[in-house]
């Protein structure tokens, strides 16, 4: 073999062993993106919170005031992972109004904050439900994480997150909110690795799965229409259905008029229809993930029919007229009532269960509207009339077994304040108010207008005939018809 053949194998084997170590050396592109020795199952956050519900009981004592006889203020969030550089916050969410207030990390509202604890690996959520009325609610807590794992490489191009949720609720008596029912069937988060190369991460469908209505009982108006507002974990309303949500109600009469609407937020939908005229009505709203799992939500309508107004239909000057409602307690509704004269206000809109109205003696000859209404909505309208008191009257003459003497019962109107005197016109007669007789005309009448005054009548000077005419004047000027001792 000639020296020049032995010297190129010589370089050529020195070329394929340095083209080997150069490819020794190249990084394997998944250690590029997440760091040399990590692998996928080490890319994990995961938040687990210690408990899924805190709970604050208010209860009654004997006085009837309420206090609150045991709570839990503060739940500890776990993260695991190898991470550093977390960053959290948390939105709380009233369930029965759909109200949410963000929280960052290291803010507190008076009412709620959230702080981490690095040297442990946790999240400190802490609530102060004493601040709150003692009626039920529900709160839903989401908390989200991000952190950047630890062994990514200088460019941080490696990004985790996840989130979880728990509830706070307040009890009352041992009885929860009763429009609100929350779900909560696992503490295992969706965690996603987020690049900042702009992959998009696996299109598989996160494992929790679950739908919560806002309110498991609508109580409002027959025929009125009525909403609930459904809360979706592990779907997007948008993209993961196989088809639009079912609903099915049975009341076969209102069945057609309920539609499922997608609400702005992508988990979310919003459930309408018209309520039963009658009765109880049982709805059920399924949504089929496109994975093949299914979740049904149920939650019942009850119809409330519309009491008529019981309000008179003459009122009086300076009489203090309390007018009921009788409205029934509505789901998520504001009722109210109010008087109208003409487009202007003569009592404002209350919420109140009774509206408390004194017509003045400026108000006499008007006419006015009682209106009331549910969210804003008019239900019903009465008119009612202010008109000056009657002028008292002389409902009864008697004769007295000792002599001639008379018994004069006068019926008057107005306050108590309003009492007559019984003026002699003519005649033989001295009048004597009988003290302690004073009542109600009726005492079923609510409020009073009708008063019963006695006089006793007799003669001034025995000596001379016993006659007279006499008749009632009330404070206000107004008299009666006359009366004489033929009478």
């Amino acid at each position: 073999m000639s020296a020049q053949l032995r010297r190129r194998r010589k370089v050529e084997i020195y070329f394929v062993l340095y083209l080997a170590a150069l490819v020794l050396l190249m990084p394997d592109s998944r250690e590029a993106i997440l760091g040399a020795g990590s692998g996928a199952d080490d890319m994990r956050l995961d938040l687990q919170p210690e408990r899924l519900r805190l709970v604050c009981r208010f209860a009654k004592d004997t006085s009837g005031a309420v206090g609150i006889s045991s709570m839990d203020t503060v739940n500890v969030i776990r993260y695991f992972g190898t991470t550093a550089d977390v960053d959290v916050e948390a939105v709380v969410e009233d369930v029965e109004t759909g109200y949410r207030i963000p929280l960052a990390e290291g803010e507190s509202t008076g009412l709620f904050s959230l702080s981490t604890d690095p040297s442990r690996s946790a999240i400190r959520f802490v609530w102060r439900p004493m601040t709150l009325e003692p009626v039920g609610r529900t709160f839903r807590v989401t908390i989200a994480a991000t952190a950047q794992a630890s062994n990514g490489n200088a460019n941080g191009l490696a990004r985790l997150s996840a989130s979880t949720q728990f509830v706070l609720s307040t009890v009352v008596d041992d009885r929860p909110a009763d429009r609100t029912l929350i779900r909560i069937e696992s503490v295992v988060d969706t965690v996603y690795v987020q690049q900042q190369s702009g992959s998009a991460p696996s299109d598989r469908l996160p494992d929790e799965f679950w739908v919560e209505p806002a309110q498991v009982r609508i109580i409002q108006l027959a025929g009125t229409r009525w909403s609930n507002r459904l809360v979706v974990s592990g779907a997007d309303l948008r993209r993961d259905l196989v088809a639009l949500p079912v609903a099915r109600s049975s009341d076969a009469r209102t069945a057609n008029t309920i539609t499922v609407v997608p609400g702005p937020q992508d988990r979310q939908a919003t459930v309408e229809g018209i309520m039963p005229q009658s009765g109880t009505a049982a709805v059920e709203v399924s949504i089929k993930r496109r994975d093949g799992q299914e979740r049904t939500v149920r939650f019942s309508l009850e119809s409330r029919q519309l009491a008529p107004l019981k309000v008179p239909s003459v009122l009086y000057p300076e009489i203090a007229y309390e007018i009921e409602s009788r409205l029934p307690e509505l789901s998520g509704q504001t009722v109210s009532i109010a008087m109208a004269d003409g487009d202007r206000w003569r009592v404002p809109p209350t919420t109140d269960s009774v509206l408390r109205f004194t017509p003045q003696w400026s108000d006499t000859g008007r006419s006015y509207v009682v209106k009331r209404f549910v969210d804003g909505s008019q239900v019903s309208t009465d008119a009612v009339r202010v008109r000056s008191f009657d002028a008292p009257e002389i409902v009864e003459v008697s004769r007295l077994a000792d002599g001639d003497a008379r018994r004069i019962v006068v019926r008057f109107h107005g306050r108590k304040e309003n009492r007559p005197t019984l003026e002699v016109l003519e005649g033989n007669a001295a009048v004597r108010k009988r003290y302690g007789d004073l009542r109600a005309a009726n005492r079923a009448e609510r409020p009073t207008i009708s008063w019963i005054e006695v006089f006793d009548v007799e003669a001034a000077d025995r000596s001379k005939p016993f006659t007279f005419r006499l008749q009632a004047v009330d404070r206000r000027g107004a008299r009666s018809r006359v009366v004489t001792q033929r009478d």
